[in-house]
């Protein structure tokens, strides 16, 4: 999953990874860091070495494990995180690149086809 986040501030590609991260939490399925799934988001962020890459990985962690369980917190946290996307073009590259990740696994189970639902009607897609 290529995805270009040039365009967003560090607020935003901050909200990305925790969305991206919050998504997989709550499905059960932290990756690590260094899971490939990640690593075109870090390089689009500037995060090159394995030392940049974990200490950003580790702050969203700890920004969004305690809100991923249950289900409907993990739910009211990417409300909240897809606040920080305000123009038609970014919840457009923002919902394409969740559903990249989503399907990485070639397995979009049902808490990630929920929460994908949940995004796309809030960006009214």
């Amino acid at each position: 999953m290529d995805i270009d986040v040039s365009d967003f501030t560090p607020f935003q590609q901050r909200a990305l990874l925790d969305l991206y991260l919050l998504a997989l939490e709550a499905d059960g399925q932290l990756p690590p860091a260094s899971d490939a799934r990640l690593d075109s988001l870090f390089q689009a962020m500037g995060y090159h070495t394995e030392v940049e890459r974990q200490r950003e990985f580790d702050a969203s962690v700890e920004r969004i494990k305690p809100l991923a369980h249950p289900v409907q917190r993990a739910r009211d946290q990417l409300i909240v995180l897809s606040q920080a996307f305000t123009v038609r073009s970014e919840h457009k590259k923002v919902y394409t690149a969740m559903q990249a990740i989503f399907a990485g696994d070639a397995h979009v189970s049902s808490v990630e086809h929920y929460l994908l639902s949940e995004l796309r009607l809030r960006y009214r897609l």
